[in-house]
């Protein structure tokens, strides 16, 4: 191969950092998959079930993300802390005369694993992202994880907060209460 003289140069133009989301092309009909980020080749950001309120924020807003997946000491998958779930309101909640703001965890604010709705790799790949955002819309999830179910694997997270910073568009999901939070909102 015919090799040319290599030549360094100021930076004198306007060069900018590159990000991945400079080049997309993804609009509301380009294939669902095409906006998740897998984790089988993205290593996921993370934050542990004994993190801090302030550390989990720390952890959000470094990922650039509206929801983080929570792991045990293992790295074993436990559920999911989004910015929601660590508001003011959410911590408050939790504070008490007995406990204080410090002592709550990650743990105390997140949704479990056996709360948090999925949808199949493979089937990703067959729709388009518009259908994504109303099934999301439709069953009133802010956010979905994305299984293999032939290995068993997360293979990654999507979120409408992302989707709608990846598409420019407002993407608002109305959360269907549980009797539970109905409840406790009657009682206080």
């Amino acid at each position: 191969m015919p090799t040319t003289p290599l030549q360094l140069f100021n930076l004198e133009n306007n060069y900018e950092l590159a990000f991945p989301n400079d080049f997309d092309d993804v609009d509301l009909n380009s294939p669902a998959q095409s906006i998740l980020t897998d984790f089988k080749t993205h290593q996921p950001a993370t934050v542990y079930l004994d993190s801090t309120v302030d550390e989990a924020r720390h952890f959000l807003a470094n990922a650039h993300s509206a929801v983080l997946p929570v792991v045990d000491s293992n790295q074993h998958f436990r559920g999911l802390i989004s910015e929601e779930g660590l508001g003011e309101e959410a911590v408050m909640r939790l504070v008490s005369s007995t406990r204080k703001r410090p002592d709550i965890q990650v743990r105390d604010l997140m949704v479990s694993r056996e709360q948090i709705m999925a949808i199949d790799y493979e089937s990703l790949g067959r729709t388009t992202v518009a259908k994504l955002i109303s099934l999301l819309r439709r069953e009133g999830q802010p956010y979905v994880l994305v299984v293999d179910h032939n290995s068993t694997h997360i293979r990654g997270l999507i979120s409408a907060a992302d989707l709608a910073r990846r598409l420019h568009l407002p993407v608002e999901i109305h959360q269907h209460q549980s009797f539970i939070e109905i409840f406790d909102a009657v009682m206080h």
